[in-house]
């Protein structure tokens, strides 16, 4: 993750400066941060530890995500498919939003907008299953308008990716 100086331009996109935007929202993030995440990352550690580390876990590593947020995303896919899906499928989730967030750096408001966006892409794009976008929208607690935003530029980013591929 690079580190943003105090005096650069805010990577939210307002114009100020960092120092007088978000750098107080950042920093009371790494004090407070939510139970779950605490737990996924002392789960993370232990898994470490404990087992091999498969691929899924070195994706989950914050050294491999740019912005924390997107980490946050890749962790909540994960803990969200974990239970509905196979392992195969939360991989596909975890490396689309590693391409997509590495290379158009999104603007994450809501960690599980784009979480519900990426399980609805992969669900009827790559799986063929019938999933309403409605339905995540309950299950996540977003609107359903937002995620259908977001599976668009995850449509866009797939059919350029593909081009250039």
């Amino acid at each position: 993750m690079k580190k943003i100086g105090r005096n650069q331009p805010c990577p939210c996109g307002s114009g100020k400066k960092y120092k007088k935007c978000c750098l107080e929202k950042d920093q009371a993030k790494l004090y407070n941060r939510p139970a779950a995440i605490a737990q996924a990352e002392e789960a993370s550690v232990s898994a470490v530890t404990s087992k091999p580390v498969s691929d899924l876990d070195m994706l989950l590593e914050p050294a491999h995500w740019e912005n924390e947020s997107y980490r946050e995303v890749a962790q909540l896919l994960v803990n969200e498919l974990s239970d509905r899906y196979s392992s195969e499928f939360a991989e596909k989730s975890v490396r689309l939003w590693s391409d997509f967030s590495e290379k158009t750096q999104p603007q994450v408001r809501k960690v599980q907008v784009y979480a519900a966006a990426i399980e609805y892409y992969i669900a009827t794009n790559m799986e063929g299953q019938s999933l309403t976008q409605s339905e995540l929208a309950d299950r996540y607690g977003v609107s359903s308008g937002t995620i259908s935003q977001k599976v668009k530029a995850l449509n866009d980013f797939s059919e350029q990716h593909q081009a250039v591929s």
